[in-house]
């Protein structure tokens, strides 16, 4: 069933303009409650009487009691979350100091896959009873900011325009808003400013970033500007 569920997500997304996330989500309920009513059905079929359910649900109580806590919460939690939609597939979200993105979320526990291609499966639960980050709540738009520390020498004027030379030159990053250039502070060896860049997706976040910092090396040297090291005077007194 999950084959068939996967062939009809891809051609719904592919020839319709449904969210990802969206379809996702409407083929895993369905398919749920496809489940629930073909279980119906063979009780009804082999004469399945409340009797027998009312007792079957007493020792249900006792197993949940016992142990079935955890599985009867996250089964609740998962319809939650298809609901809500408060995360979707495709979603980026911080889950255990790392971002990963949501690859399916079913009834008992949701499937993430961090940039290593490394899958893990987070119990349901654990969204709602825990704090957690997401990049692509409302949209995908996200800020970064690149620290770049020059040495008192140099013109804070001519370096601002310079960081936002090497930003606008990028193609990745976003024009509307805009890139800013802020000084932060004068610290012990440097001037620090600090280049706010908006991308489209955090996917592309680390690239990126690598991307400017390489550029911002070579245009500061290009124009002379020092990017100073750490640096301590010793005094040695001499009794």
């Amino acid at each position: 069933m999950l084959g068939i569920q996967d062939a009809i997500f891809h051609l719904l997304v592919k020839w319709t303009k449904l969210e990802a996330g969206v379809v996702q989500a409407s083929l895993t309920l369905i398919r749920y409650g496809l489940i629930g009513v073909g279980l119906v059905f063979v009780l009804s079929t082999i004469g399945f009487d409340s009797t027998t359910f009312a007792a079957i649900s007493g020792g249900l109580s006792i197993g949940i009691g016992f142990g079935l806590r955890e599985i009867i919460s996250n089964f609740i939690s998962g319809i939650a979350l298809l609901y809500e939609r408060s995360l979707k597939p495709g979603d980026y979200i911080y889950v255990e100091d790392e971002m990963c993105q949501i690859k399916h979320i079913n009834i008992r526990a949701t499937t993430v896959c961090t940039f290593d291609n490394v899958e893990k499966v987070v119990p349901n639960q654990t969204f709602f009873t825990s704090s957690f980050t997401t990049y692509t709540g409302s949209d995908e738009i996200v800020r970064r900011l690149i620290p770049v520390g020059v040495s008192y020498k140099s013109d804070p004027e001519a370096v601002i325009e310079i960081l936002l030379n090497v930003a606008t030159e990028q193609p990745k990053v976003l024009t509307e808003p805009e890139p800013v250039v802020f000084l932060t502070e004068f610290g012990d060896s440097s001037i620090n400013f600090e280049l706010a860049v908006w991308l489209s997706t955090p996917a592309i976040a680390k690239s990126v970033t690598s991307d400017l910092n390489r550029a911002i090396w070579k245009a500061l040297a290009k124009h002379n500007i020092e990017i100073p090291f750490p640096q301590r005077d010793v005094h040695i007194r001499s009794r």
